[in-house]
């Protein structure tokens, strides 16, 4: 795709960002060349309320217990990777991997409001009577 770093293009080389095409809403590299972590959806919330069914069973309970431990072991990622296939798509957008699994194509997005931020506005510039006196 025009929009992804993906196996057929990037030799399973990780890219520089924002050298594909953006997304219709211009975002840059949510497809391929590196997957991100990101939070499982209410994962913990649902398992208490499966608990606290009527209809809870020892299967249940075993079964959230298995949920919880996997959760422990594994986190969800998103995006593929420039390892990714584009004929995996849109299957493996999202999957789990083992947390303590060193690998050089995942990371995470940091995303900042660039508009209401107090980064983007200029430092005020110093006048001559507010700088300090140089020592003679």
């Amino acid at each position: 795709p025009a929009q992804a770093w993906l196996l057929e293009n990037s030799s399973g080389l990780v890219r520089i960002g924002k050298t594909r095409n953006a997304n219709a809403n211009g975002f840059f590299d949510l497809y391929g060349n590196v997957s991100e972590w990101v939070l499982p959806e209410n994962a913990d919330e649902n398992d208490e309320a499966a608990a606290e069914t009527a209809d809870a069973t020892v299967e249940t309970y075993a079964a959230i217990e298995a949920r919880r431990k996997r959760r422990e072991r594994e986190a969800p990622v998103a995006g593929g990777d420039c390892q990714t296939p584009a004929y995996a798509f849109p299957e493996e957008f999202f999957k789990s991997v083992n947390r303590s699994e060193k690998s050089r194509t995942r990371g995470f997005r940091v995303v900042a409001d660039t508009e209401n931020s107090a980064f983007t506005e200029a430092p005020a510039e110093k006048s001559a009577e507010s700088a300090p006196a140089a020592a003679e």
